[in-house]
């Protein structure tokens, strides 16, 4: 339930109404600069209407699994590149604070493969979320394909099911919307590993469209991290010239 709130400071102060909460800052908070807008405690969705100012509450490391094996794989395996690639990306990430983050990851190898090493790393727990499974470009409307489960493979993740995942063709606007539903019910910090494609239309929807075209035309490589920590996203790669040699994966 959405109900009136102000960001300043880089909190949020919600109330009954915009006066009440206007009546909940400090002397120094009322003279700065305030947002106004709506808050959704339950998904954490602080709403204005200035779209710059759109925001969740959370703080979010997306990361794009490292250089795929074989792109013309449904399901790769990464390369022993794409596996040098995460392991040096650890370095920044040993640097943040994930104490209390939460470790997400799609079931395709390529990500498993990506949150193995980073786990052994950071010693994250990683638990398989399907729903950051990036759709295969290659689907008819009327394919179907089954992601193997790998949960003897990878013991150490927490698997939701013993069973396979059967995909089918999703136009763009289903996978938009379930981009937005997963964001809504992550928790308030997480690593994700998922796919490029994910990650774009993540940030679109945790900021606005202006930030998340800014961050494509600078770059996602493979084993590199999207930041989102409320209003601020950032991308941790590598080089100039090493984002501009990778291509996506997908067309979404």
């Amino acid at each position: 339930m959405m109900k009136a709130a102000l960001y300043v400071s880089g909190r949020i102060v919600v109330g009954d109404s915009h006066l009440d909460a206007y009546r909940k800052l400090s002397q120094s908070e009322k003279d700065g600069h305030l947002v106004s807008g709506f808050f959704d405690n339950c998904t954490e969705e602080f709403v204005s209407d200035m779209e710059k100012d759109h925001f969740y509450n959370k703080e979010m490391f997306l990361v794009r699994h490292g250089k795929s094996q074989n792109p013309d794989d449904p399901d790769p395996d990464i390369s022993d590149t794409g596996i040098c690639q995460v392991e040096q990306l650890v370095t920044q990430l040993s640097d943040g604070n994930l104490g209390d983050v939460v470790g997400i990851t799609s079931p395709l190898l390529r990500c498993l493969k990506t949150a193995d090493i980073l786990s052994k790393y950071l010693g994250i727990r990683f638990q398989i979320v399907p729903e950051v499974m990036e759709t295969p470009a290659f689907l008819a409307e009327y394919d179907v394909f089954k992601v193997r489960n790998r949960s003897r493979q990878f013991p150490q993740f927490d698997w939701p099911t013993s069973k396979e995942w059967h995909v089918v063709h999703e136009t763009p606007c289903d996978f938009v919307e379930r981009v937005k539903e997963t964001l809504q019910h992550l928790p308030t910090k997480s690593i994700v590993v998922t796919h490029y494609g994910y990650i774009c239309n993540m940030v679109k929807l945790a900021l606005c469209e202006k930030k998340a075209e800014l961050l494509v035309e600078q770059g996602i490589p493979p084993a590199s991290v999207t930041y989102i920590n409320r209003q601020d996203v950032r991308c941790l790669g590598r080089t100039h010239a090493e984002i501009h040699q990778d291509r996506p994966e997908t067309s979404h």
